[in-house]
This record gives structure tokens, C-alpha cells and sequence, in this order.
């Protein structure tokens, strides 16, 4: 029996690869150019109980202006849970579905998501 979740790994990995790239082209207009120096994000990344490893490939294709700024910058409704809340109130921490996909897909494509 075929579920949406029988997916093979090598499925997964081109689902992963095709959501990252339609995030960063339509995340283009809220990079930052001018920018404060280029800020790296960090090669892996576990959000969820699971390791996202840079994609150089995915990073070489991103706008010249995201790469350059090293930062997409995502504007947010907070508190809007579960997409998008603070961890615990007074404190300025997120987490939520919205923040871990941002830090999934800057991790996967090189570029720190700064919410």
C-alpha cells in the first residue's frame, strides 16, 4: 500500500530540495543587501529531532543578494500558535511550525533565517 508516507529517502531529499528552492526565491524581497557582514549559518542544524546539512548545490543557487547578505529576514504575526509563538512569556525566543521550517531551510541552504 502507496501513503504519503512511504516516501523513499531519495523522494524526501528531492521534496526537501524543491521546498527550499521555491522558499528562497519567493523569501527574495525580504533579504537584507546592505547588510551587516555576511552572517554564515551554521552547517547542520536539528530542528525536530532531525540533522539538516548545508546543500552547497541549493546555496550556489540562491539569489546573489540572499548570498551576499547571508540573511533572509521573515516577518511574523507573534503570538499565532502553532505556526509561530514565543517559548515562554517575557521571553523573546520563538519556536513554532513557521520558525522550525525557517530554520530548516536556512540550514539546508546555507543562509540564516532571522525571524
Amino acid at each position: 500500500m502507496h501513503t504519503p508516507l512511504s516516501r523513499t529517502p531519495v523522494s524526501r531529499t528531492l521534496l526537501v530540495a524543491i521546498t527550499a528552492a521555491a522558499a528562497a526565491t519567493a523569501l527574495t524581497s525580504c533579504s537584507d543587501s546592505k547588510g551587516e557582514a555576511s552572517a554564515t549559518a551554521p552547517r547542520q542544524v536539528t530542528v525536530a529531532d532531525v540533522t539538516i546539512a548545508q546543500d552547497k548545490a541549493l546555496h550556489d543557487a540562491l539569489p546573489e543578494s540572499i548570498r551576499t547578505a547571508g540573511t533572509v529576514r521573515v516577518a511574523t504575526d507573534v503570538p499565532y500558535a502553532p505556526f509561530e509563538m514565543f517559548v515562554a512569556e517575557g521571553k523573546q525566543e520563538l519556536t513554532g511550525l513557521d520558525y522550525d521550517l525557517g530554520q530548516a531551510l536556512g540550514a539546508k541552504l546555507g543562509v540564516k533565517f532571522a525571524f
